[in-house]
């Protein structure tokens, strides 16, 4: 008795492990026929728009699943890249079920319906004239890029893609180099909308920058000092002249020009000089300090020099020759 239970139960065990095999790969063919089976209808729409970089199909069409986590991952599934901002592109029935081939979909599992081709569009904002011309107008005042000038734009061409998408927008300009002059000036406006999506919008502008200028009333002679009745001031464009023209007459008065300048020409810090306080053969006193100690004594200079210069004295007390700097008209320093 005993050893006929024994040999039952021997069996039991030994097949219950053949049986637990054989129903675990039941379970994992029936799930996995669960999956490939599940029933999706995918009805396309004939027009959609979209936000992003991308197209999703759950964008474009509407998607029936028995299965959610199928309808959800479809829903996300990126069907192509979107157009660019306020522009469109085709999506037609034959690549979308290249891209379901591409996620190892059994045709017979998906049913296609609605239009044939969907026209995907992206929404987008334009940014108009006005704006890119209150944009450039105030790049040019805080730059001051000709000074305390009067800028205004006379012309302002723009090109014609200035379409973004939605989001947080900001700008940079990248300006040319030597803008100032050039008559015409390139800019680039470089828009960034969420750190995601850049655009490059063009302005060629024109601009007249009216400041007042010193030209010369009449002709100077190299080395003549000059003085107001030598001078004009005249409003002028500065748009094309050198940066460094001088606007303040007071700038130039009291110096004296470097070579010989024709009527009619603007003046440039180039042009003009201070004449020298000192000359050879000036006497001048000759002061010498060190800790609290001060000597003085005549000297005759030897070469000619402006405020601050080095120029060669001697001593006339001990005929020794001395380098010193010039203070004013009547007085060199020595440095020690």
């Amino acid at each position: 008795m005993n050893t006929s239970t024994d040999n039952h139960v021997s069996k039991i065990r030994n097949s219950l492990p053949l049986a637990l095999c054989f129903a675990a790969l039941t379970l994992i063919f029936n799930i996995a026929g669960m999956a490939w089976s599940t029933d999706i209808s995918i009805s396309l729409k004939q027009k959609a728009t979209v936000q992003g970089v991308d197209i999703h199909l759950g964008e474009i069409s509407r998607i029936d699943s028995v299965d959610p986590r199928w309808g959800q991952k479809l829903d996300r599934l990126v069907i192509a890249k979107a157009p660019q901002p306020g522009r469109s592109r085709q999506i037609t029935v034959d690549y979308l079920r290249l891209r379901l081939k591409q996620m190892d979909l059994a045709p017979e599992t998906v049913t296609l319906s609605g239009s044939q081709q969907v026209q995907v569009s992206r929404e987008g904002l334009e940014v108009s004239e006005e704006e890119i011309a209150k944009i450039v107008d105030e790049y040019l005042r805080t730059n001051r890029i000709w000074g305390d000038a009067a800028v205004t734009i006379k012309n302002l061409q723009i090109s014609d893609d200035r379409t973004l998408p939605k989001g947080h927008t900001t700008y940079q300009i990248e300006p040319p180099d030597h803008m100032r002059s050039l008559s015409t000036i390139p800019l680039a406006i470089v828009f960034d909308v969420d750190g995601k999506f850049k655009k490059r919008v063009k302005a060629n502008v024109k601009v007249a920058a009216l400041s007042s200028v010193v030209i010369t009333a009449k002709p100077i002679g190299r080395l003549k000092p000059i003085s107001v009745e030598d001078l004009k001031v005249e409003v002028m464009d500065l748009v094309g002249l050198p940066a460094n023209v001088i606007a303040d007459i007071d700038d130039i008065i009291g110096k004296r020009a470097r070579r010989n300048i024709q009527a009619g020409e603007f003046l440039r810090p180039d042009l003009i000089e201070m004449p020298p306080l000192v000359k050879r053969g000036d006497m001048v006193v000759i002061v010498a300090e060190t800790k609290g100690l001060k000597v003085t004594a005549i000297g005759e200079v030897k070469s000619a020099g402006r405020l601050g210069e080095r120029v060669k004295v001697v001593n006339l007390d001990s005929n020794k020759r001395l380098s010193a700097r010039v203070v004013d008209s009547k007085t060199v320093k020595v440095e020690f």
